[in-house]
C-alpha cells in the first residue's frame, strides 16, 4: 500500500510471528508519511503485537492525530489495560481503558470503529470494553502515522518494548477475523464460524394473515442486505447475494459473518393470485 515506514532508532528483534521491532523509550519510533489511505473515517481496525516489560505507564503504540484539536486515531496502553483513542471530526474524544495486560509477555491488542454504532477494543481476541462510536466520521489530519510515540509529538509518551505485526485496516472487522489472528499467531488453526439465514416464503392469498392456509411459493427472488449500523433497512445497506427459493418455497443464504442481515422479496417475481 506504499505506506512505508522510517525508523527512527529502533532496531528488529524476536518478534511474535518473525521480527519485531525493538524500542527502548527513548526517541524511538517509526513515522510513516501521511497519505490519503491513513485517513479512516466511518472504519478502522487497529492491530498490535506487543510486549512491554513495564505496562503501566502511558504509552502510545500506533496513531495518526494532529496537534489540538487531536483529530484521528489512537491504540495504546496504560495503567496495564488496553487504552485507544479516537477524535471524531467535530474533535469530541471517545476512549476507554479497559481489560488487563500482563507484564513481559505477548499480548494482541486491538481496536474497531463503525461510525454511528461501536467503538471496541481486544485483548488476545477477547472483547474488553464496547462503547457508542459517534455519529460523526474519524476527523483527518495532515500528521504522519507514528508507531511507538505520541503521534503530535513522537519524543513523548514513547514504548518501551517490542511490537510486531502491526495492522491498519479501513474495516471495522468482525470479532472472529481478530480472533482467528490471534489464535493463527499461537499456532492454532481457528474456526472462523459462519451463519446461515433461511426460511420458506407464503402468499396470504385469502388476505387473512393466517400461516396455515397460505400457499408456499417456488421460484420467488429474495436479495439479501448487510445492515450499515442504524438498524433500519434503507439505501444505505450493503447488498450480499441473492437466491431462489426452491420448489417446496424454502431459500438459505450461507457463509454469513456475524451481523444484522435484512432479506427481501422480489415483488416482481410473485405471481398475482386469482
Amino acid at each position: 500500500n506504499s505506506n512505508n515506514g522510517s525508523q527512527r532508532r529502533n532496531v528488529e528483534g524476536v518478534g511474535r510471528i518473525a521480527d519485531g521491532q525493538v524500542l527502548d523509550g527513548t526517541s524511538d519510533f517509526i513515522e510513516a508519511a501521511d497519505a490519503a489511505s491513513l485517513d479512516l473515517t466511518n472504519e478502522l481496525t487497529l492491530e498490535a503485537w506487543i510486549r512491554l516489560p513495564n505496562v503501566t505507564s502511558d504509552q502510545k503504540v500506533v496513531g495518526k492525530t494532529g496537534t489540538l484539536p487531536y483529530y484521528g486515531y489512537l491504540l495504546g496502553v496504560e495503567t496495564g489495560q488496553i487504552k485507544p483513542e479516537i477524535w471524531d471530526s467535530a474533535g469530541t474524544k471517545y476512549t476507554f481503558t479497559s481489560g488487563s495486560i500482563n507484564t513481559d509477555e505477548w499480548t494482541h491488542v486491538a481496536l474497531t470503529w463503525r461510525t454511528n454504532d461501536r467503538m471496541i477494543g481486544y485483548i488476545n481476541g477477547a472483547e474488553v470494553a464496547n462503547i457508542a462510536a459517534s455519529a460523526n466520521p474519524i476527523g483527518t489530519n495532515n500528521s504522519s502515522l507514528i508507531i511507538g510515540a505520541a503521534p503530535w509529538i513522537p519524543t513523548t509518551l514513547e514504548l518501551n518494548g517490542t511490537v510486531d505485526e502491526i495492522r491498519v485496516s479501513h474495516r471495522a472487522l468482525d470479532p472472529a477475523w481478530i480472533q482467528a489472528e490471534v489464535c493463527t499467531a499461537g499456532g492454532i488453526v481457528p474456526v472462523v464460524p459462519t451463519y446461515v439465514i433461511g426460511g420458506t416464503v407464503h402468499e396470504d392469498v385469502n388476505g387473512d394473515g393466517d400461516l396455515v392456509d397460505a400457499v408456499v411459493r417456488p421460484n420467488i427472488d429474495l436479495i439479501l442486505f448487510r445492515d450499515n449500523g442504524d438498524n433500519n433497512p434503507n439505501g444505505g445497506d450493503v447488498f450480499v447475494d441473492g437466491t431462489t427459493t426452491d420448489a417446496s418455497g424454502n431459500y438459505a443464504f450461507t457463509g454469513l459473518s456475524d451481523g444484522t442481515y435484512w432479506v427481501f422479496v422480489d415483488s416482481t417475481t410473485v405471481s398475482p393470485s386469482a
